[in-house]
């Protein structure tokens, strides 16, 4: 896909916290356990629990400084001078995750393939390697970088970076397994939020065998139902044992989750569901037409796996409407000739929202001309 027809590509905004993992919720509640049983104990230490939030706060001042020292030196930040259209990316995710303050993006020098993001105390941070950006930028998959930079900007919109949320679980993560397991589950949250700005698409999840074989010629060849199945042949005790400690699921855990995540356990999209159940023809009864603007009708009509609600014309939906899927999924805007075409939105059943301008049955971008 080329940058040009990327950055023309519509996206949606989303309610992100309906998108955490479950695990994600529980081991958070788990964590914060601790804390509450050493409250009696945090209030008798007052003055001294108070000189601890100054240190820490402290701390994190001067590891920022110290950081920065290096990384202004050694790493090149995104702006609009320097590789705009990667910037122009991290903007358009930020926007849509609904960031007050889009993180500063810099590509630093590595032989790793990875990505990171990371906070210290008011501003935030995201480093993606050179070697993880060359191989999608050789093949120009610009919908895989966006993946990867709306996965690590998840991280500070879900709050994982929060020095002030760490800060209250920290007696957690001395109960041996519990860290690694909160780790993982975050990392889960934020794939999903990445899969959803990608509009559920498998291309974007291919962002994933990157980090599998850190080369740009196989990366692009990998079939990634082959390597999720992957995980199906890992030891079952031995699996368990190294992934105690482990800050991160397994690649193939990852796949696998998104792939359950979507419609149906597969890869396809919400998308391409609801535009292939808005372009069938209705039918069945129709129940007494209501007289509406420019010779349509209002009426209700059941099909499928839907209900639709509004203006109709010859039979088919034409003009402001409803469509209701049985998911819960629901489209409320402008129809024409049983597409959805014109401004609405889109509400997932999980929560996302996608809402400007249809074409045709599919989102083409924001409202307006």
């Amino acid at each position: 896909m080329a940058c040009e027809d990327y950055q023309r590509k519509g996206r949606c905004l989303m309610e992100i916290s309906s998108l955490r993992h479950p695990k994600e919720n529980l081991y958070r509640i788990i964590s914060f356990i601790p804390t509450v049983l050493l409250l009696p104990l945090i209030i008798i230490t007052g003055p001294l629990l108070i000189l601890y939030v100054l240190v820490f706060a402290l701390f994190g001042w001067l590891a920022q400084q110290w950081a920065m020292a290096y990384v202004m030196g050694h790493c090149v930040q995104l702006s609009d001078k320097q590789f705009p259209e990667l910037n122009k990316i991290a903007q358009d995710v930020a926007k849509e995750l609904r960031l007050k303050e889009i993180p500063a993006v810099f590509i630093m020098e590595s032989s790793e393939v990875n990505a990171f993001a990371l906070r210290f105390v008011h501003k935030r941070y995201v480093f993606l390697t050179g070697t993880v950006m060359d191989i999608m930028l050789a093949a120009g998959r610009y919908d895989e970088i966006r993946f990867i930079i709306g996965h690590e900007f998840a991280h500070h919109a879900l709050g994982h970076t929060s020095p002030w949320l760490n800060l209250a679980i920290l007696p957690a993560q001395f109960i041996p397994f519990l860290g690694g397991a909160y780790s993982r589950a975050c990392e889960l949250s934020a794939d999903r939020v990445a899969f959803v700005l990608g509009n559920y698409s498998m291309d974007a999840v291919h962002a994933l065998a990157n980090l599998a074989t850190g080369s740009r010629h196989l990366a692009s060849r990998v079939d990634l139902d082959v390597f999720a199945a992957q995980e199906y042949k890992v030891p079952a005790f031995f699996g368990f044992l190294t992934n105690l400690y482990a800050t991160h699921p397994r690649l193939t855990v990852r796949i696998l989750e998104l792939k359950s995540f979507t419609p149906q356990s597969s890869f396809g999209s919400y998308q391409q569901q609801a535009q292939a159940a808005a372009a069938a023809v209705p039918t069945g009864a129709v129940p007494p037409a209501l007289p509406s603007f420019d010779g349509a009708t209002y009426q209700e009509v059941k099909f499928g796996n839907a209900c639709y609600r509004g203006e109709m014309l010859d039979g088919k939906c034409h003009g402001k409407g409803r469509m209701e899927w049985d998911n819960g999924t629901v489209y409320e805007g402008e129809f024409q000739n049983d597409k959805m075409h014109g401004l609405g939105r889109m509400t997932w059943s999980n929560g996302a929202k996608q809402e400007g301008r249809f074409a045709d049955g599919s989102y083409v971008g924001p409202g307006g001309n």
